[in-house]
């Protein structure tokens, strides 16, 4: 497993040449802090849509994405670039496309299949900076009183 480092991944940010686009759309979970920071450099609005794919290990999850919450988006925008940390099959980003049928859509990944991928050279699992390892945390355990 190779870890990636928060200055290795802000350098490949900055380095890139993105497309143009009025707003950032991370996908939780994986893509929130990366979507973040492209929208910090570029200046542009930021949301977060959560959609549901594959557990910790990469397996999928569900039959096919599911999006957790409803989402809505100002139609003023006209071009949107959709956020995520990896892509394996694509079907994650796919289902976020639909969700945006009037605007211009590209799609970024640090690794895996996308418009643009940030680490193409990359194959083997990655740790991110906010990844979680499944031993480190178990939701089940954790007590959630304040007392």
């Amino acid at each position: 497993m190779k870890k990636i480092s928060f200055i290795e991944i802000s350098h490949r940010i900055y380095d890139s040449e993105l497309p143009e686009f009025d707003c950032v759309i991370g996908i939780a979970s994986g893509g929130i802090i990366p979507a973040a920071a492209i929208a910090f450099r570029t200046y542009t609005d930021f949301h977060i849509i959560y959609v549901q794919y594959r557990d910790d290990p990469r397996k999928p999850k569900h039959d096919q994405p599911r999006i957790l919450q409803p989402f809505h988006i100002d139609k003023n925008y006209h071009s949107l670039l959709i956020v995520d940390d990896f892509s394996i099959s694509g079907q994650t980003l796919a289902t976020a496309k639909k969700l945006f049928p009037d605007q211009m859509i590209h799609t970024l990944v640090l690794q895996g299949k996308a418009d643009f991928v940030l680490f193409p050279e990359l194959t083997q699992h990655v740790l991110w900076p906010w990844s979680l390892q499944s031993k480190t945390l178990n939701y089940d355990n954790v007590n959630t009183s304040l007392t």
